[in-house]
């Protein structure tokens, strides 16, 4: 005789509720929208070429803004790359001492090597320039070993050290970035740490302490070529880092370009 097991209808219960949560989540991943790219996602400086490429297909044009600026921003990347006037180069080619050391992107978006020239760096990535600057080396010299490290200028002001313009690696924590230029004085006053940009403020306040908590990067934090750290002091009156910026606006050039030495 076959005896059937018994139904506990609290069982019973418990998997009908299951099966109902189930059902729901799987329509709510159905019918959940994409997660739209966001700027950060665009400006990620280490992204490689196809996913750059891939980025520009999952934006719609046709979206509200953020969308478009996006695009715009993305097919910018795409056609000029990601080097600047003012941004550096640093390079290391085995047996070629002449050609190890850091240049500068001058404003032709080329950087000029001695004995070689110059050469072309508009429409290259981050992520291509080491493969770039060896297929391009390999035109004069047999089979180059090469090393190459794309560096962002970034202005470092107020109670640090030595303000100025510094030439750090673009995947450099902001804490070092501080360290450049020569690190903060007595006076400073970590916890109004900023970031600007072109006068405006980006990152500051709680942001920015979560951020150096986090040991992000300048990539990380979404900074970049151009953008100022800015240390405030406690001392009254104008800071050096006031000094500093009103000279170069004035005379519309970097006033000094230190490199981070440790690059490799």
């Amino acid at each position: 005789m076959h005896v059937g097991r018994r139904k506990d209808p609290a069982f019973l219960s418990a998997a009908r509720h299951l099966a109902v949560i189930g059902i729901a989540l799987a329509a709510a991943a159905r019918g959940a929208p994409a997660q739209h790219p966001t700027e950060q996602e665009a400006r990620r400086l280490w992204s490689t070429r196809a996913e750059v490429t891939d980025l520009l297909g999952r934006l719609d044009q046709k979206a509200a803004p953020p969308a478009p600026a996006l695009v715009s921003l993305v097919q910018r990347r795409l056609n000029d790359g990601d080097l600047h006037p003012g941004d550096g180069v640093v390079l290391d080619i085995g047996g070629e001492p002449q050609l190890s050391d850091t240049f500068v992107v001058d404003g032709a978006i080329q950087v000029v090597l001695p004995d070689v020239g110059a050469i072309p760096l508009r429409g290259v990535l981050f992520s291509e320039l080491e493969s770039h600057m060896r297929s391009q080396l390999g035109q004069y010299l047999r089979d180059p070993v090469v090393r190459a490290q794309p560096m962002v200028r970034v202005l470092v002001g107020g109670a640090v050290a030595h303000p100025g313009y510094y030439l750090v690696p673009a995947d450099a924590l902001i804490s070092q970035t501080l360290m450049a230029a020569g690190g903060v004085t007595p006076d400073a006053e970590m916890k109004k740490l900023k970031a600007m940009r072109a006068g405006y403020s980006v990152l500051e306040g709680p942001e920015m302490q979560k951020a150096l908590a986090q040991g992000l990067t300048l990539d990380g934090a979404n900074l970049r070529t151009g953008d100022e750290l800015f240390v405030p002091g406690t001392r009254g009156g104008p800071t050096r880092y006031e000094r500093v910026r009103t000279i170069a606006t004035l005379l519309t050039i970097p006033i000094t370009i230190y490199t981070l030495t440790k690059i490799f």
